[in-house]
């Protein structure tokens, strides 16, 4: 029990941001993939400012991902009027302008990835930093 780690993906991807700014220590390790911060006026950000008003430190370790073809743009795999990989990033921006001291925070946009192809490679992805194993590896 000493890792624990959330995974979320769209959704359930902003239900892992709103536990991380609400009851941190829950986990170790938070695992965003395609957040939906858009919801409702992108209220996590809001929630997130008003944790940092009130605390000092974010003890967990966080990895966003989201797809390269989530983001506006022309073509059918693009959104029309959503643009996921730029809340990731503004998300990771604004944590990190905090300088909380016990935050570790990353996000990747994964090439070739839409919404609906994106998870499983953020779950490996994911795993692999969120808990790895003690090596040494061989490829078999």
């Amino acid at each position: 029990m000493q890792r624990k780690v959330l995974i979320g993906h769209s959704y359930g991807s902003l239900f892992a941001a709103y536990t991380l700014l609400t009851k941190p220590s829950l986990f170790e390790s938070y695992i965003l993939g395609s957040p939906s911060f858009w919801f409702d006026r992108h209220v996590i950000f809001k929630i997130e400012e008003q944790y940092a008003k009130n605390h000092q430190d974010l003890k967990a370790r966080v990895m966003m991902f989201a797809g390269s073809y989530e983001t506006t743009g022309s073509g059918e795999r693009y959104y029309k009027d959503t643009d996921l990989t730029g809340d990731v990033l503004k998300f990771e921006k604004q944590l990190k302008a905090r300088k909380y001291p016990g935050l570790e925070i990353g996000a990747k946009i994964l090439a070739d990835e839409d919404h609906f192809t994106v998870f499983s490679n953020l779950l490996g992805r994911g795993l692999l930093w969120a808990l790895p194993g003690f090596g040494p590896y061989t490829s078999g």
